[in-house]
């Protein structure tokens, strides 16, 4: 198993078929420890149960990643459970569905005059992961 041991959060796990299913079926299947969430607590609750019917060892994490408040739970309870996140796959939709991006917020978590404001959404859990994970990541350039 070629990623036994890594901590691998998977963003967007909210359908069996869908990219992320396939994903974190894949992570466990070389021996990762999962995160992974969904905006809705009845399906990644769901997809979590299905996954460590394989085998899988997995934590779902419901959160709202079009807010802050929504990446810093999914950050915080994945530290929790594994005390350091290896892999971040951000898959999360809703990039302007549920909330418009918003810039000051890029920038409250580290972004700059480079950022982009659409990429408000998807940097969150980007950002938090690196300024919160024990040592940063060191390759977290966007």
């Amino acid at each position: 198993m070629r990623l036994e041991g890594q901590v691998v959060l998977i963003t967007g796990v909210s359908h069996a078929g869908q990219v992320g299913y396939a994903l974190a079926a894949a992570f466990a299947h070389e021996g990762a420890h999962l995160a992974i969430s969904a905006r809705t607590a009845e399906r990644v609750n769901a997809r979590a149960q299905e996954l460590r019917a394989r085998g899988a060892s997995v934590i779902a994490i419901p959160a709202d990643l079009t807010t802050e408040e929504g990446a810093n739970t999914l950050i915080q309870k994945t530290l929790a459970a594994y005390g350091r996140i290896d892999v971040l796959v951000n898959l999360a939709g809703g990039l302007t569905t549920y909330s418009p991006p918003r810039r000051t917020d890029v920038d409250r978590v580290g972004g700059g005059a480079e950022q982009q404001p659409a990429l408000c959404f998807p940097v969150y859990p980007c950002r938090l992961a690196n300024y919160e994970a024990p040592g940063g990541w060191q390759d977290s350039q966007f």
